[in-house]
């Protein structure tokens, strides 16, 4: 069994060197539900890394060599790319039988607390700077992220 150091930086490494691995052999999204078999190789649970009360997803938020991708129907298919693709996931078409009388499945569209979580992680990523100059009151923050 090879080994891995149970840090931080080892387990982003870890991640984005995945994420690049299986971009270049696939061009598909290295999910996420696969980085908790692919540590158990090394006898890492990521659990005892990033801590209580954080998700995957929102630890891999915080990378910027890599960007998270979710599909817009299966809720549970979200994976990484590299960070500088334009890869989205494609909505299939769905099949109806030859009566016509189905109506096809409307994507389900991320929720606005979602979006506006999304927004804030990319307002962070910019320069100290330019952050500066954003002002968003809070009020209209938090009507944005009221339950629906």
């Amino acid at each position: 069994m090879a080994t891995m150091d149970e840090t931080p930086d080892a387990l982003n490494e870890f991640i984005v060197r995945r994420t690049e691995e299986h971009w270049e052999k696939t061009k598909t999204p290295y999910l996420l539900s696969k980085i908790s078999t692919d540590l158990i190789h090394y006898g890492v649970n990521y659990r005892n890394i990033i801590g209580e009360g954080t998700t995957l997803k929102q630890y891999v938020s915080g990378l910027r060599s890599v960007r998270i991708v979710a599909h817009p129907i299966q809720k549970a298919k979200v994976g990484l790319v590299p960070a500088g693709s334009g890869f989205v996931f494609e909505i299939e078409p769905t099949v109806t039988s030859g009566s016509g009388s189905e109506h096809p499945k409307r994507a389900r569209m991320p929720s606005q607390k979602y979006i506006v979580m999304q927004f804030l992680n990319l307002l962070s990523k910019l320069p100290a700077e330019e952050l500066k100059s954003v002002t968003i009151p809070v009020h209209v923050l938090a009507k944005l992220v009221e339950d629906e």
